[in-house]
């Protein structure tokens, strides 16, 4: 989930979040709640790490559908970045593998987190 959700996200922030399961299983990632400022807040979907993956999606604005999206692997990350004015709700997912399913912020690896003041 976004910082500070259910409250707004901070300005000027970049954070990657990663999600990694057991080898040989999938992530399948399902968003609850999504509202960036539309075009100037992304979170960036990545298939697999935040140096060797793949950008499968970018998300922006406020989604009444969100598609879930599913790995090719077992790794999932993704790359929020907000821009200098302007914040909104963010955003909320959770993922699951088989047939048992966490919240999104109990088990995330902040690989990489800044903030310009």
């Amino acid at each position: 989930m976004s910082f500070n959700y259910p409250g707004i996200y901070r300005n000027n922030e970049e954070c990657y979040y990663q999600i990694s399961i057991d080898e040989g299983h999938q992530v399948l990632l399902h968003f609850l709640f999504f509202e960036l400022e539309t075009n100037f807040d992304v979170l960036n979907i990545i298939d697999g790490d935040r140096i060797n993956g793949n950008q499968i999606r970018t998300m922006t604005g406020y989604n009444k559908t969100r598609p879930d999206i599913v790995s090719s692997g077992h790794v999932l990350t993704l790359h929020f970045r907000t821009d200098y004015v302007g914040q909104m709700g963010g955003w909320h997912a959770v993922y699951s593998t088989g047939f048992k399913s966490k919240y999104l912020n109990k088990r995330l690896i902040v690989l990489y987190s800044s903030i310009n003041i």
